[in-house]
């Protein structure tokens, strides 16, 4: 039986300010034609539809048909969509006459005004400029997404705002510089505050500058739950010779990590989420823990939850830091990754220090210290026949 509809001023705070019950009233308004029911938590009410308290249709799709996104600030927004539904978002944006722009490893970018919309070939798609809440509220949540999200992340993934821990790495891929895995303790009102400050995953930050804002926010506000494994070059190189294996050398780090955090704790966190470097991961990190007492979940882009986030943030911020002090040593600036330009610099670097001296800033397992470091095969000697050249 639907409730009486409520006179907007009830929908309001004393201070006047829009409550989350005017928020969900809006998405009955641009839902309510496909789903007739309020959102979880709802308090039951209607204006010009009927609404029921009950657990409806759309509630038990939003709970299993969770999808990865999360709201970065007020005017930056990412969602994870199918190639389906980004084919559908770039003939929407054809029909309301945004101009395209070619997108390096992406579908398109999409401009309007000071809104702009990337969408990447990895499925993911961020909203970006004056204008995201309303493009996300009236455009891609009804039209595209089919479900309410934007505001409504704590009731759409509750696990974010479990007292947790997040685990994650940075400097795996790159040659010079160090391996940093980060863990990091997020309880729910701190996850709140740093979202609301722009903590996301730090693939996403492309500025240093923004990461090193980003890290202080997070010291600040976890006031030492965290650890930080940091493993230069030497010590890097020296353990990748004991372990043999990359995936291991990881699960010890974070097994590290882990454990580090978890000292400081008066508390005993609900779980430990790694973002999954491994299909083995957590059963390899496991094996190098000498206690634990709490479950160890593992899980692709686990940048998502914020505590992950965070430690992908803080790992981030210290490679960095370390990759320029490694730079200063060297007597140049150090370029991330492994690309040709890399290869470069280091060949460079190899002829002026020799091999000794690039190991002591890359990683000598990656093929470009192979290539340039490992003595060259001689030719094979041809058989004398005995006889003289004429």
């Amino acid at each position: 039986m639907g409730l009486a509809p409520q006179p907007l001023a009830t929908l309001l705070g004393s201070d006047g300010i829009v409550s989350k019950r005017i928020k969900r009233l809006h998405y009955l308004f641009f839902l309510g034609k496909a789903f007739s029911k309020p959102l979880r938590n709802g308090t039951g009410f209607s204006v010009g539809l009927s609404c029921s308290p009950r657990l409806g249709p759309h509630e038990r799709f939003l709970e299993k048909g969770k999808r990865e996104a999360f709201l970065v600030t007020n005017s930056s927004y990412t969602v994870r969509l199918s190639r389906e539904e980004i084919e559908q978002l770039r003939h929407h944006l054809e029909q309301k006459d945004f101009l395209f722009e070619p997108l390096a490893h992406g579908y398109f970018r999409a401009r309007k005004g000071t809104l702009h919309i990337s969408a990447y070939h990895s499925g993911a798609v961020v909203v970006q400029g004056k204008g995201t809440n309303d493009f996300v509220s009236f455009v891609l949540e009804p039209e595209i997404l089919g479900e309410a999200r934007l505001g409504y992340e704590e009731e759409l993934f509750p696990e974010w705002f479990e007292p947790h821990i997040g685990v994650d790495e940075c400097g795996k891929g790159d040659f010079f510089g160090p391996l940093v895995v980060c863990a990091v303790y997020l309880e729910r009102d701190s996850a709140k505050r740093l979202l609301a400050q722009g903590l996301r995953d730090s693939k996403r930050v492309k500025s240093a500058r923004e990461i090193r804002r980003i890290a202080r926010a997070i010291r600040e506000e976890l006031r030492g739950a965290f650890s930080t494994v940091t493993l230069g070059p030497p010590r890097y190189n020296a353990l990748y010779r004991r372990f043999g294996n990359l995936n291991r050398m990881l699960a010890w780090a974070h097994a590290k990590a882990v454990e580090e955090v978890l000292r400081k704790l008066a508390t005993t966190p609900s779980f430990v989420l790694l973002d999954q470097f491994s299909p083995h991961a957590a059963s390899w990190v496991s094996r190098f823990l000498t206690k634990l007492e709490v479950p160890l979940r593992q899980k692709t882009h686990a940048e998502e939850d914020p505590a992950v986030a965070a430690a992908s943030i803080l790992a981030r911020a210290v490679f960095l830091e370390k990759l320029a002090e490694l730079g200063q040593k060297a007597g140049r600036e150090l370029p991330k990754g492994s690309s040709g330009r890399v290869r470069e610099v280091a060949k460079e670097l190899a002829e002026r220090l020799g091999k000794e001296g690039l190991a002591q800033l890359g990683k000598i397992h990656f093929t470009i210290f192979q290539e340039l470091c490992s003595p060259t095969p001689s030719s094979p000697e041809i058989p004398s026949s005995g006889k003289e050249n004429p």
